[in-house]
């Protein structure tokens, strides 16, 4: 029991942390430290199973990269976009998480990042078969 409550407190203590840091960028008109915060943010919820506010977040983390001239390498991006198709597939959004992937994937094999390649192509599979179209989802399982 007291390790739920320990973990509970952790949780609560590491998204006060990143937010009072994301507060800080704000207030400081820093954008790299904002969409840090807010791609450390959205890790953090979804770690913990907070599948709507990790998408909420992540979202917004794609439109200020989007919306700014921040400077991010590709990996970086195409693990913002993987968390973010993530999110949409455990919140039930199975197209608009096909879509994200599909350009995950787009960012992955331009750039060679194998490391997250083997898991952008098993999310979607995953989303093929939660869609229901289990012979394409076997496609990119194997």
């Amino acid at each position: 029991m007291s390790d739920n409550i320990d973990s509970i407190q952790k949780y609560i203590l590491q998204i006060d942390s990143v937010k009072m840091s994301y507060d800080i960028a704000e207030k400081n008109s820093n954008a790299p430290e904002k969409f840090y915060s807010l791609l450390s943010l959205g890790k953090l919820y979804y770690e913990n199973a907070d599948n709507t506010k990790a998408l909420i977040t992540f979202r917004e983390a794609t439109n200020l990269l989007n919306g700014s001239d921040i400077e991010i390498n590709n990996k970086e991006e195409g693990d913002l976009y993987l968390h973010l198709g993530n999110a949409e597939l455990v919140n039930g959004n199975y197209r608009e998480a096909l879509n994200t992937l599909n350009y995950c994937l787009d960012i992955v094999n331009k750039n060679d990042i194998l490391d997250l390649k083997f898991e952008v192509l098993r999310k979607i599979g995953n989303v093929f078969y939660f869609l229901g179209d289990y012979s394409k989802s076997l496609e990119f399982y194997y």
